[in-house]
């Protein structure tokens, strides 16, 4: 296995594992809802607080997952042209892509998210509604997030490479 295989193969087992990790978090979110609706419909006696937690669970399962959706592919693509192209086309405009847009972007992601959590950390930050729940936790995970989908970008980067140079997809 080559140092540039190696390396995606450890960048898509830490997406793989964030992604898995964080997926569970639907699970709450779904029984929280649940509990809402038959406490809303039923028993006439809605929760304030209900919303800001499914919001910050959703938040953060959204946030997390987005690396291995990266990584399965599921991202939405529009495909009209790009599938009349050679691999080594498309790679070429992933690649481009990847760098032109998608690493800029979440460099600043991870620095304006980290400036953003330690504020929040910093000032004691809380909902407005109901029970006080911590934001600051909710905010860590934007540059963490942002961390993730760049080690992901990074696996595609070099993946792309990979075409390029050798005219095939990684195996690992």
């Amino acid at each position: 296995m080559s140092r540039m295989q190696a390396i995606i193969k450890i960048c898509d087992k830490i997406t793989e594992k964030v992604g898995h990790t964080f997926a569970w978090l639907a699970i709450p979110i779904a029984c929280l809802v649940f509990y809402e609706v038959i406490s809303r419909r039923v028993f006439n006696d809605p929760h304030m607080w209900a919303l800001d937690v499914c919001t910050l669970i959703y938040a953060a399962h959204f946030m997390m997952v987005g690396p291995y959706g990266l990584l399965k592919g599921a991202h939405v693509n529009i495909d009209t042209i790009y599938v009349l192209m050679s691999k080594r086309m498309q790679a070429s405009f992933d690649l481009a892509g990847y760098i032109l847009f998608f690493i800029p972007y979440f460099i600043i992601f991870i620095i304006a998210g980290y400036d953003l959590a330690f504020e929040s950390i910093e000032m004691g930050e809380r909902t407005v509604t109901g029970m006080q729940f911590i934001v600051p936790i909710e905010k860590i995970l934007i540059p963490l997030s942002a961390f993730f989908m760049l080690i992901a970008g990074i696996s595609q980067v070099l993946r792309c490479l990979h075409i390029l140079i050798s005219g095939k997809e990684v195996e690992i």
